[in-house]
């Protein structure tokens, strides 16, 4: 994933944006807002064109954000393909704009504030929207790949978008829509900052020199520096320098002459001048501050505690915003505590086994178990120190084993919420499963190592060293336990008689494994790999059945399952490919809108459900491959919405979900009752009831 900083500058307020007289908006009854939309099949109301519920934080992470040119608004634009308002102040929503098929990565104000342009990474598209109405005014085409980042000319006449492997450049008339200029720097874009009284961007690349780019012009103009990969870059408001960040220090050049004439030795992860140009921001990642220096001497200012990925000045001066992926603050520079701190965003989903609680809370100290009918919180598991990697229900599901980064394996009794072993480890955990018959437990860690455990004592049974590198998966074959096959990213895979503790097979791949499943007979072995391969292998002679492939990237089989005709495969591209395991054809391909985190088959196979990173689960139709409802983990209940818009959320956590309204006019963004009473709507919670078996 390409990391996006987007610094603009906020000199010249007074400037007038440019009349931008709407397009004709194609508006269809019925159509989802965008691909990404939790409603994808809205049902027709009277003066509508589509409508969604969203939850008020981003679902998946934030990558961008900036201020308004008044510095009244925080804007964010999310993996979730939605950008989101902020009231800088307090931190509170505003308004959603459900903006694009695809991750939004570029984000940008025009010079007056009346209009916000967004990139659409990978549909390659950038729009202009209104800020006060939602209404989209101008999508902009033809740029040859992915859009990460975005720059307005001071008069808003121009818009410049930068993105591309190749490093693509460009820039369209704002009031024609037409593109007017294109570039390609050969390598791939990193940071851009405009010039805040001209037509200049200066551009960072990877193994490149600090590039001066007129975008009016279309033509490079000259560059800066040396040939490194540089992080960041930021032109002072009034023009005279250009700071550019390194991981150990930032160095300023003179504008004009492009000579370098002063080392800063603070890290440049970030950077941002303030409107007088004489203080520059530097956040130093590693160390999560961001230093405020005087700009002539180097003398540090202010010391800012807290990670940012994104900084921008308050037009006063007095002030600093800026963002991570999941939150926003904005500090005082006459304190070190910030005076708004906002959670916009969250990436972890709801995990569903059919028959058992959701689960949430991996990558955290606390496992959550939710009542799969209601959604609401049954108990939390409390006692690990580091984050959880895995988890694994008992066959019988009476117990429940989490691996930990704190070197240990829990096993919990659910329903009392206690722990009944405390399985220690010599290294990080990765992954633990059962056995079918529920005697054992196996563990794989990060020290090579494959552990074996009684799981009614806690004590250990064996050690299996023969991996060269650490354990990706533990699988016991299903039924009487027979096998236990393993593998880790030395591209190795054994299986072990469990009767003997002797390897009845080992084999060596070519590229690393992800992922594993075993049929539901025993007799195949399934491998996912970074090569986007799913490998059928039958044991115990090591055939391979089928070598299955999907299209994308990341390519990797990060989860998959078994049911009794049909393989699911899940990738980090954001797709889901079910197969016909006997004779290797794809049946369907499903959008899962984000890298898919597990997987898991409905009692009978009729329904698939898939966890992925933007917060949710979905629940498809493996007949027909159509989206039939999500649940999305929110802090005080797991919520469902059906694919045809109706909500399942009791209580206060009703209040953090709103409805996203396509109008001829544009986008609105209204609470429950507001949607409700304007559109007649009828929400019905049981239309949005979550699968259970």
């Amino acid at each position: 994933m390409l990391t996006v900083t987007l610094l603009l500058s906020l000199a010249n307020l007074s400037a007038a944006d440019p009349s931008l007289t709407p397009a004709k908006p194609d508006l269809r009854p019925g159509k989802p807002l965008t691909v990404r939309s939790l409603v994808l099949a809205p049902s027709p109301l009277k003066g509508t064109f589509g409508w969604t519920i969203e939850p008020r934080r981003h679902r998946s992470t934030a990558p961008v954000m900036t201020l308004s040119p008044d510095g009244k608004t925080i804007a964010t634009g999310g993996m979730d393909g939605t950008v989101r308002l902020w009231d800088a102040a307090t931190g509170k929503l505003r308004t959603i704009i459900a903006a694009h098929d695809s991750y939004v990565y570029g984000i940008a104000f025009s010079p007056g504030g009346k209009y916000l342009a967004t990139g659409g990474s990978y549909d390659g598209t950038a729009k202009i929207w209104e800020t006060t109405s939602g209404q989209l005014v101008r999508t902009l085409k033809e740029h040859p790949a992915y859009v990460a980042q975005l720059a307005w000319s001071p008069d808003g006449a121009y818009l410049m978008a930068a993105g591309g492997t190749s490093g693509e450049l460009s820039t369209w008339d704002t009031a024609n829509g037409k593109k007017i200029a294109k570039y390609s720097l050969g390598k791939p874009i990193t940071n851009i900052s405009p010039q805040a009284n001209g037509t200049k961007v200066a551009i960072i690349g990877s193994q490149i020199p600090m590039f001066i780019y007129d975008m009016a012009a279309g033509r490079g103009e000259q560059s800066f520096g040396e040939s490194l990969d540089y992080l960041a870059a930021a032109w002072s408001p009034d023009g005279k320098h250009l700071a550019v960040g390194k991981a150990t220090e930032t160095l300023l050049f003179d504008a004009e002459t492009a000579k370098e004439i002063k080392k800063l030795k603070q890290p440049g992860h970030v950077l941002a001048w303030s409107q007088d140009s004489k203080r520059l921001a530097c956040q130093n990642s590693s160390a999560a501050k961001t230093l405020v220096l005087d700009a002539a001497t180097g003398s540090e200012l202010h010391t800012l505690a807290g990670l940012a990925y994104s900084l921008v000045f308050d037009p006063s001066g007095n002030a600093i915003s800026g963002s991570d992926y999941y939150s926003i603050s904005t500090w005082s520079l006459d304190g070190k505590q910030p005076r708004m701190n906002a959670s916009i965003a969250d990436a972890n989903p709801p995990y569903w086994h059919a028959g058992r609680p959701i689960v949430t809370g991996i990558g955290t100290n606390t496992l959550h178990l939710w009542d799969a009918n209601t959604g609401l919180l049954l108990r939390d598991l409390e006692g690990h120190t580091l984050g959880i990697a895995a988890f694994a229900w008992s066959p019988d599901g009476k117990q429940i084993a989490t691996a930990s980064a704190d070197k240990t394996v829990r096993v919990w009794d659910p329903v009392a919420g206690t722990t009944k072993h405390i399985l220690k480890q010599n290294a990080v955990v990765n992954i633990v499963n059962w056995s079918p018959d529920g005697k054992q437990l196996a563990t794989g860690s990060q020290d090579k190592t494959v552990s074996i455990w009684d799981a009614v004592t806690g004590n250990s049974i064996r050690n299996l060293t023969d991996h060269g590198d650490q354990v990706a998966f533990v699988e016991w074959s299903p039924g009487n336990s027979n096998f236990l096959a393993t593998g880790a990213k030395d591209y190795e895979v054994h299986v072990y008689d469990t009767k003997k503790w002797t390897k009845v097979k080992s084999w060596r791949d070519t590229s690393t494994i992800h992922s594993a499943v075993w049929s539901t007979d025993g007799r195949t072995l399934v491998t996912g790999h970074a090569d986007s391969g799913a490998r059928l292998i039958s044991l115990p002679s090591g055939k391979r059945q089928h070598d299955l492939h999907g299209a994308g990237s990341p390519p990797e089989v990060s989860a998959m399952a078994w049911s009794s005709n049909l393989l699911a495969t899940g990738y980090g591209y954001h797709k889901l490919n079910l197969w016909a395991h006997k004779t290797g054809q794809k049946v369907h391909t499903v959008e899962t809108m984000a890298p898919v985190r597990q997987t898991a088959f409905g009692t009978g196979g009729s329904v698939l459900a898939v966890a992925s990173g933007d917060r949710t689960c979905r629940f498809f139709d493996t007949a027909t491959g159509r989206l039939k409802g999500s649940l999305l983990a929110e802090a005080e209940q797991v919520v469902a919405v059906s694919s045809d818009g109706h909500l399942r959320a009791d209580g206060a956590n009703a209040d953090e979900f709103v409805y996203v309204v396509q109008t001829e006019k544009g986008q609105s963004t209204l609470t429950a009752s507001q949607f409700a009473e304007q559109y007649k709507w009828k929400n019905d919670p049981a239309k949005a009831k979550a699968a259970t078996k």
